[in-house]
């Protein structure tokens, strides 16, 4: 009789174990719940970074929880440390995604080198893949057909940029880029765009792991070009400042890309005053607002509004409202498309009608996606170039 209990009781708890596991499609186990998973370098260099991603997903998530969550499921977002580690970032996205309880989304790393690690883990899952990466190779439905990218490309963001040289009368620019994915994607954007306005490039790679750049810098001078263009993310943007003053190229007036504006609490958080004589920086043209300002669009205010308890003490909140605007574009398509289900998601976002309201920031066009084209566009006020300032409340605002 104790046997036939207990087979009894094992049969019962198999069946339980079945009900709570079950799951597939990308959807999470909880039907009641909308998971999106962050798999990104919480320690590391890059940690304040990847702070800012995720105060903003979990400031969309309250926001869209407020108004019914996701097709009427509460949105929650789980964390995973990746260290910014390309291979322990693809073992985590195996680990989470291969099995039959999986997120209903993923947001896939800080860097362009860990999204395009994990891109092939995602789609194999079927599971939909949000980033902020700047590489265009990981934006190739054929290949990755669940993979989405919330801010503008390098290329557009380059198109920008070589707008304020041409307007400025510049003719030959220098490109310091450092020689990960994220700083050649500059420096190819520079020298496939530029000479349609009748600019020249020339242009000098650094390491992000060498403690002296001042050779990379001293070289790009050799050049002579009329003014220089810099973009890298992490440590690096520190030395490769700590250059320019050594060997006196202050003179030469200098743009500094948005992994600059990014990294740290912005350009005066890591370099000089004197390193920045002579320089503007890169900044999303959102960044001029702070909280509470009256002058700001709708949806600013709401993202101030719910990131403000998350908020982190350290850097700009420019990768906060990229991922607050991830977010509120996925949950629009997911309504749009009435299901959680990562492709039916997708193809959503490929034909996404906005809503009456949209909340997401001005930092992209949101409905640019299709079928062709899984990363937004840029919306032609996106970026201002303005005088290194003190971050303010994660943004720089206007002093004057």
């Amino acid at each position: 009789m104790a046997q036939s209990r207990a087979r009894l009781l094992l049969v019962a708890l198999a069946g339980a174990l079945a009900l709570v596991g079950c799951g597939s499609g990308g959807q999470a186990a909880s039907n009641d719940e909308f998971e999106v998973l962050y798999l990104g370098g919480l320690s590391g260099p890059l940690a304040p970074v990847t702070a800012q991603s995720v105060a903003g997903l979990k400031a969309a998530a309250d926001m869209l929880n407020e108004r019914g969550g996701v097709n009427g499921r509460r949105v929650v977002v789980r964390t995973e440390d990746t260290q910014e580690d390309a291979a322990r970032a693809t073992a985590l996205a195996q680990r989470e995604l291969m099995g039959s309880d999986k997120p209903d989304v993923v947001w896939a790393g800080a860097t362009s080198t860990n999204a395009v690690a994990m891109a092939p883990v995602t789609t194999r899952a079927g599971v939909l893949s949000i980033n902020q990466a700047q590489t265009p190779d990981l934006y190739a439905p054929s290949t990755y057909p669940l993979t989405f990218g919330f801010l503008p490309s390098a290329d557009e963001l380059t198109r920008l940029t070589l707008t304020h040289f041409a307007d400025a009368g510049v003719t030959r620019i220098g490109v310091l880029a450092s020689n990960d994915v994220f700083g050649q994607s500059f420096r190819t954007a520079f020298e496939r765009r530029a000479a349609a306005l009748g600019i020249e490039v020339v242009a000098e790679d650094f390491s992000t792991t060498d403690l002296d750049l001042t050779g990379s810098y001293q070289r790009i001078v050799a050049q002579e070009p009329q003014q220089i263009f810099i973009n890298t993310l992490g440590p690096a943007a520190g030395r490769i400042m700590d250059a320019r003053l050594k060997i006196g190229a202050t003179d030469i007036p200098t743009v500094l890309g948005t992994g600059l504006m990014a990294t740290g609490d912005g350009p005066l958080s890591y370099t000089s005053p004197q390193a920045l004589e002579n320089a503007l920086m890169s900044i999303y043209t959102t960044q001029r607002y702070v909280a509470g300002d009256p002058d700001a669009p709708e949806p600013l205010r709401q993202f101030y509004t719910h990131y403000a308890q998350y908020a982190p003490k350290v850097g700009p909140n420019s990768t906060a409202q990229i991922a607050w605007n991830a977010l509120v574009t996925v949950g629009a398509a997911a309504e749009q498309a009435k299901s959680a289900d990562g492709p039916a998601i997708a193809a959503a976002l490929e034909d996404l009608t906005p809503p009456d309201q949209p909340l997401w920031t001005p930092m992209g066009d949101f409905t640019s996606l299709t079928k062709d084209v899984h990363i937004v566009a840029a919306n032609d006020d996106l970026l201002s170039f303005v005088v290194p300032v003190a971050l303010t409340e994660g943004g720089f605002p206007d002093r004057g």
